[in-house]
């Protein structure tokens, strides 16, 4: 039995589900077949905001801390060669 189409417009909608069953044909060849999942190992991580406020006032601290010591000995250094100086003042005097 042959459908004859009665408009044009059904003509169309016939030709149009020709054309999705052949886009829906299966092939035969296999196809791998991959799913959206990020790898546990690939994955960004987002950045915690309290954690990286942390790290900086831990950075900030240390920081602060070595210009400390650093002075501390600046300020030794400087004692040693005044005491080193008096003693060669001491000595010139004799």
């Amino acid at each position: 039995m042959v459908v004859t189409p009665t408009s044009p417009h059904s003509a169309m909608a016939q030709v149009n589900t020709y054309a999705v069953a052949e886009q829906n044909k299966v092939s035969d060849t296999p196809r791998r077949v991959t799913f959206n999942v990020p790898k546990t190992g690939k994955r960004k991580l987002q950045g915690d905001g309290s954690k990286s406020a942390r790290d900086r006032a831990i950075a900030e601290y240390y920081t602060f801390k070595k210009l400390c010591l650093e002075s501390k000995l600046e300020n030794k250094k400087l004692k040693l060669e005044n005491e080193k100086l008096l003693l060669e003042i001491e000595n010139f005097k004799k």
